[in-house]
């Protein structure tokens, strides 16, 4: 009979080849589960174990959660599977393992199977948490968005189509704000207004793993003046199309972060990217508001979230003002 253990009293090569019989590369689980740097006191995963042998998995990411200065420390989900040949409720057991270690923990998302059995365990959950809107940028997009729909568009003319941009990002309305590579000197984001909802927070060592140590992104930052908006761009190193984006700003005042968005999607355009998209929370009406007035469009489906509480450990939370791909590990999956 199988048994949990955490992942800390494991060999990493066990998980290695546990996911990557899964289709997660090697060096993506090193970096995820074995890079320290964001490790805090909470365990990366646990493991069902069965003959010394790795038959079911639930990763966490220690997450911190801010409403004007309080802090709660939680974690996320992910990869959270079990080898089709165990029979019983073993990924619930899971499960209720890491909620009972961590305290709290959030899930994002998720296959249809999941949702379904988090809908049930949570202690709350918002289904329509996350809206996502895309914008794009070269003609390419538009053709590759009629190939997944099945019309009959060729390879080549979509790798032609990718290297026109569309008329309004070729030349610049607005002067054209500093952009640079993201760089390990200065990550933090501007803290922006909570509004009295919770949402998550990010220190420059949780920006770092995401951006900089994750083997498979490459990123680039524009910042506003005094540090009151920023937006960070990131791409796969392995395509160069798509590409997703994070926007942070203070208070109510949108041009700067309007401004820095402009040049985002210009520095896109510069390194050959044809699409943008973007995570927001459907109470963040300030950034739905700058995405709308620079014509992105939502998207057709929402991101649920679940909320998992041991006992009564700490604040129950019912939604977040705040999400982005940065949350999760959404970030590096295109």
């Amino acid at each position: 009979m199988p048994s949990v253990s955490p992942l800390s009293a494991l060999s990493p090569e066990a998980l290695i080849q546990y996911l990557g019989a899964r289709g997660t590369p090697r060096s993506i689980v090193e970096w995820k589960y074995f890079d320290d740097s964001i490790a805090g006191s909470t365990e990366r995963g646990f493991a069902l174990v069965e003959d010394r042998e790795i038959v079911g998995f639930l990763g966490l990411i220690p997450m911190e959660m801010r409403n004007g200065n309080r802090r709660l420390q939680m974690a996320w989900t992910c990869d959270w599977s079990v080898d089709n040949r165990l029979r019983g409720a073993y990924g619930l057991f899971l499960l209720k393992t890491a909620v009972e270690h961590a305290g709290q923990v959030i899930a994002l998302g998720g296959a249809d199977t999941t949702r379904q059995i988090l809908a049930r365990l949570a202690r709350s959950r918002d289904d329509q948490a996350g809206i996502v809107f895309r914008k794009h940028l070269a003609l390419g997009a538009y053709a590759r968005a009629l190939q997944r729909r099945k019309f009959p568009v060729a390879n080549e003319a979509i790798n032609v189509l990718d290297r026109i941009a569309l008329p309004r990002l070729r030349k610049a309305r607005v002067e054209t704000k500093a952009f640079r590579a993201l760089t390990s000197d200065r990550l933090v984001p501007p803290e922006t207004d909570t509004g009295g909802n919770w949402t998550p927070s990010y220190d420059s060592a949780a920006l770092e793993w995401r951006l900089l140590r994750c083997p498979v992104v490459e990123a680039w930052v524009c910042e506003g003046p005094q540090d009151r908006a920023s937006v960070l761009v990131w791409r796969s190193t392995e395509q160069r199309r798509e590409w997703k984006a994070a926007l942070f700003g203070t208070g109510k005042e949108t041009g700067e972060l309007s401004a820095c968005l402009e040049s985002a999607l210009r520095h896109i355009v510069q390194q050959g990217g044809s699409s943008v998209s973007v995570l927001v929370s459907r109470w963040d009406r300030t950034l739905i508001g700058v995405l709308s007035a620079a014509r992105f469009r939502e998207a057709k489906f929402n991101y649920p979230i679940y909320f998992l509480q041991a006992g009564t450990a700490g604040e129950s939370l019912n939604t977040i003002a705040g999400l982005s791909y940065l949350d999760s590990d959404l970030h590096y999956r295109f």
